[in-house]
């Protein structure tokens, strides 16, 4: 699972990129048999500034809300956005901080690393 708390647009536009809809297909088709979701956590905003935000991303993968940026802070997000990968166990496997490109060999690798 990937969660990439995007707060700024600007940083969400470079994590994500255009039609970020994409990743998650991109994403899936290399994982496919696996165990794998891809998510996105909308920082410190409300339904409607997330949605207008994922629509104009077409992003085609859950949204979720962290108005009060509490899962922010449990999570030690001190920079976004912040991505990571849980485990089947439901802990931290692999997590980076900033922006990351996830078609990049040695990040694919890491997280195929982590798939049963």
């Amino acid at each position: 699972m990937r969660v990439a708390p995007c707060a700024r647009r600007s940083h969400a536009r470079a994590e994500l990129g255009p039609g970020a809809g994409g990743l998650r297909a991109s994403l899936e088709d290399s994982l496919q048999g696996r165990p794998f979701a891809v998510l996105a956590v909308n920082v410190g905003e409300g339904a409607s500034a997330a949605r207008g935000f994922g629509e104009k991303m077409a992003l085609r993968f859950p949204l979720l809300l962290d108005r009060d940026m509490k899962a922010t802070r449990a999570w030690g997000a001190r920079v976004l956005p912040a991505s990571y990968v849980i485990g089947p166990d439901g802990s931290v496997a692999y997590s980076y901080l900033g922006a990351i490109d996830w078609n990049a060999p040695e990040v694919r690798k890491a997280i195929e690393r982590l798939m049963p």
